[in-house]
């Protein structure tokens, strides 16, 4: 990360998950991350670096979606029970949407992927032409390859 302003932990996950799923490393499913935060007495999502630093409270949170378990849930700060179930239920949400932005990226990337596959037209050398094809790089090779005078 070059820069952070608030929130790196999350961040990190929700992109790191990414970066996985688009090398093609198998997995069960998506990883999300979020936190929600009590600034000024109020309950907030993805706090800003101010936020986090004057806030009275964080509450990071990741989620599995193959399995809808909690995987992540550190506390900081001072909240009541009020305020932390608000917490739960700011962070569930957020949690859905950062999930459903995640899975619009990947299809967005493997749709442009198969895009530009389905334009790529390999070259199809046959047993037939093979010796015609090595020797007609190899007399490129012999003139100094496809220079234009």
């Amino acid at each position: 990360m070059i820069s952070a302003d608030g929130g790196t932990r999350c961040a990190c996950t929700a992109v790191a998950i990414l970066a996985l799923a688009d090398a093609g490393i198998p997995m069960k499913g998506l990883i999300t991350a979020v936190a929600a935060g009590k600034v000024d007495g109020k309950i907030i999502i993805d706090c800003s670096g101010d936020e986090d630093k004057s806030g009275e409270a964080d509450l990071p949170c990741a989620i599995t979606w193959y399995n809808n378990k909690i995987t992540l849930l550190q506390f900081d700060g001072m909240m009541d029970l009020e305020e932390f179930d608000k917490s739960i239920d700011l962070i569930i949400e957020a949690l859905e949407k950062i999930r459903k932005l995640q899975d619009e990226a990947l299809k967005k990337r493997y749709i442009d992927v198969r895009n530009h596959l389905k334009n790529y037209k390999p070259e199809v050398v046959t047993t037939n032409n093979i010796e015609e094809k090595i020797d007609s790089n190899n007399q490129k090779n012999q003139n100094g390859g496809d220079q234009t005078e």
